[in-house]
């Protein structure tokens, strides 16, 4: 994880931007949010664990009324940081990243008075300094030039541009330049009423720009009526792990015929397609602020914005209250009556000997006995390792397997991976024969849950 992300979300309570968040800290790797526009009067443990998970602190000013609030959020483990200090148009506080590295990032969200901007430029001043690596990032509600605004009356350069132009310079702020649409706030209006400007923006000193090798600022996709807009601060690599792999016609040659149908070029990355959708939509809203869109294309962006919507949620907690609200919902009305049932007098117990039975300690003998009664192709993981694999190695791992299934029933703890399921899709056309009941919803696909062990 090595970016940060400034984004004015208009309400951090709604459920879509809290999916939306989720998706764009997993897309970008995110470990520092400025949530900008909460309109929360008070922010707390719980509601930070609704909109993000409870693996993220976080500090809040809260709004006044309906309106202002802004959320500073970051990944536990990964970075720290302190707040120096707050307003009702900023958080300005030292960030440490995981590199060691400290930063003085400020998260702002502008007043629309040129007044009151004018102490955001001097409370900025006073905590932030030319030594000292510093980023300030979020919505200024103010432009700096007609070449930011698009539609609408012509700008002039105004005394709130002017004075922030002045701070800008006064204390070695720089426009590093933007990936993606120029603009980062649109009024959501058609024809000739439509205005774009570009509201939001990040801005570093001479001593950021020394620690960054690579510098990536990246407008995303519109949502609410502003852009999130990220910042990549550290020069990450990913590292590959080898694991190990195991297929059943590793046992079986015959079996090498089957895997045409399991060919990997007949199943849909769902991945690749949802980057796809984003790449049309960000070069939509590109041409729309450069050269504007017929109406037909307006259809067709609004279109595909509608279908991203649909996100997949992986967080636990999240599968987890949604899972909760929907039986909570179907079973809210229903009244149980227990007339006509046996009397509890009447239930059959366990005897002793039963008893017994059930409180003794699960033993290897009954471990061997289960996967001796288990399918071979059974729960395969990720890497095909299934009960076909024990069965044929258990003379090798026998003691590293009992070792772990005594580990469970002594601390009583599952590992997580032990707990996921592979979701296979499988392609109608080359999954006839195969047995596997038809997914309603699905036309053509047919789908397969295997839960791994």
């Amino acid at each position: 994880m090595s970016s940060l992300l400034f984004w004015n979300c208009r309400g951090a309570k709604k459920k879509e931007a809290s999916h939306y968040l989720r998706s764009v800290i997993k897309d970008n790797g995110v470990f520092f949010v400025g949530l900008l526009e909460t309109k929360l009067a008070c922010m707390d443990r719980n509601e930070v664990n609704r909109i993000l998970g409870n693996k993220w602190n976080f500090f809040h000013v809260d709004a006044r009324g309906k309106f202002g609030g802004i959320l500073a959020l970051w990944k536990n483990g990964i970075s720290l940081f302190d707040v120096l200090t707050s307003s009702n148009q900023c958080i300005i506080g030292k960030l440490t990243d995981v590199k060691g590295i400290a930063w003085t990032i400020a998260i702002i969200y502008g007043s629309k008075t040129v007044r009151e901007r004018r102490d955001l430029w001097d409370l900025i001043e006073w905590f932030t300094t030319a030594d000292e690596p510093c980023i300030i990032g979020g919505d200024f509600n103010c432009i700096l030039s007609n070449y930011d605004k698009k539609g609408g009356k012509k700008s002039l350069f105004s005394k709130g541009s002017q004075h922030m132009m002045e701070f800008l310079n006064k204390n070695d702020f720089h426009d590093i330049g933007l990936r993606g649409p120029k603009f980062t706030w649109c009024n959501n209006k058609e024809g000739i009423a439509r205005i774009w400007e570009r509201l939001d923006r990040i801005f570093l000193n001479s001593k950021a720009l020394d620690l960054i090798p690579f510098i990536v600022i990246n407008h995303l996709d519109l949502a609410s009526d502003h852009c999130p807009i990220s910042l990549n601060i550290l020069n990450s690599q990913v590292f590959y792990h080898n694991s190990i792999k195991f297929e059943n016609v590793w046992k079986i040659a015959r079996s090498l015929k089957i895997l045409f149908f399991w060919s990997k070029r007949k199943l849909l990355d769902l991945n690749v397609l949802k980057k796809e959708l984003h790449e049309d939509i960000l070069a939509l809203q590109v041409e729309e602020s450069e050269s504007g869109l017929s109406p037909d294309k307006l259809a067709v962006l609004i279109m595909k914005i509608k279908k991203l919507d649909s996100i997949l949620v992986n967080d636990q907690d999240e599968i987890h209250s949604i899972f909760e609200d929907f039986f909570q919902s179907k079973w809210k009305f229903k009244n149980c009556s227990l007339e006509g049932w046996p009397m509890e007098q009447c239930f059959k117990k366990l005897n002793v000997e039963q008893q017994n039975l059930l409180m003794a300690e699960f033993s290897k003998n009954e471990l061997v006995a289960i996967l001796e009664k288990m399918e071979n192709n059974k729960s395969p993981g990720n890497d095909g390792v299934n009960a076909f694999f024990f069965k044929s190695y258990w003379n090798i791992y026998h003691i590293e397997v009992w070792k772990a299934v005594k580990s469970f029933f002594d601390l009583r703890s599952l590992p997580e991976d032990w707990r996921e399921t592979l979701v296979i899709l499988i392609p109608k056309e080359n999954g006839q024969g195969l047995g596997i009941k038809l997914a309603p919803n699905i036309p053509k696909f047919r789908i397969c849950y295997m839960p791994m062990m």
